[in-house]
């Protein structure tokens, strides 16, 4: 509820359709699990990658290194994120 009046920014709880979403984004931020990196394989949008840190041997950053390696992506891989609140920043 506190991005609701971002302009261009939109918060679901859920998506039914992910084909839609990513036909519609510009942009994806998505965490780094082998089924969403598939998918984001043959989506060819610009992603940027942020891995769970609470998964086993930090798996999923290994999932990404090697997906932006092997494809010479222009990827970007960050650690956890932490979301500001852009209201109170300005």
């Amino acid at each position: 509820k506190k991005y609701d009046k971002l302009d261009g920014v939109k918060v679901l709880e859920f998506i039914n359709r992910m084909d839609y979403a990513y036909a519609a984004a510009d942009l994806i931020i998505s965490r780094a699990g082998a089924s969403s990196i598939s998918e984001l394989c043959i989506v060819g949008k610009p992603v940027i990658f942020i891995p769970s840190p609470n998964v086993a041997e930090d798996h999923q950053t290994k999932n990404a290194m090697a997906v932006v390696e092997k494809n010479d992506w222009q990827g970007f891989i960050t650690p956890q994120l932490r979301l500001i609140d852009w209201q109170k920043s300005k």
